[in-house]
């Protein structure tokens, strides 16, 4: 009974020193997703679950779920012959959703236009580096990591990164 009873009155002392320690906290940097999406012809083809565009947007809501969404931000950019940003970066993850379910049916660029019948890998890599720098202008330089993702089903058949993999 004593024991419990000084036991008891010592963690009653220790409770009303309020004892602090010295922790860490550990952090993750964010990162700045800037993606290059193939909207060419070639993504319409239906030899996956609904077709290649839209197997793409699934895994691109995939990717933006597990985005903490706190320090990371996400752009889209589109191309085909010719590139279009769809989003700027952002860590508005209710705006890239929206863009995300806006786009999930169908490209940007219409089947009729010849430009939708050309993949130009370099166009994609030049407007994500735009959206990067027009962020940049605008913000300011960003602590987060650069990482460009790339979804595309084929070769570049124009552009410069054509012409490097033709040379080599």
């Amino acid at each position: 009974l004593w024991f419990f009873l000084i036991l008891a009155t010592a963690s009653f002392a220790v409770a009303l020193a309020h004892p602090r320690g010295i922790t860490s906290v550990v952090t993750r940097p964010g990162v700045d997703l800037v993606v290059l999406q193939d909207g060419s012809a070639s993504m319409q083809v239906t030899d996956v679950a609904g077709n290649r565009w839209q197997r793409s947007m699934d895994f691109l809501r995939l990717l933006g779920d597990t985005l903490s969404w706190t320090d990371d931000r996400m752009a889209l950019t589109v191309f085909a012959q010719v590139a279009t940003p769809q989003i700027r970066l952002t860590n508005d993850p209710n705006s890239v959703f929206f863009f995300l379910d806006h786009l999930h049916d169908r490209p940007p660029f219409r089947i009729e236009e010849d430009a939708t019948w050309d993949t130009n890998l370099e166009q994609g890599i030049s407007w994500g580096l735009r959206l990067l720098d027009k962020d940049r202008e605008r913000h300011g330089p960003s602590p987060n990591g650069k990482l460009f993702v790339m979804l595309s089903d084929g070769e570049s058949w124009s552009g410069e990164v054509a012409r490097a993999i033709e040379q080599s």
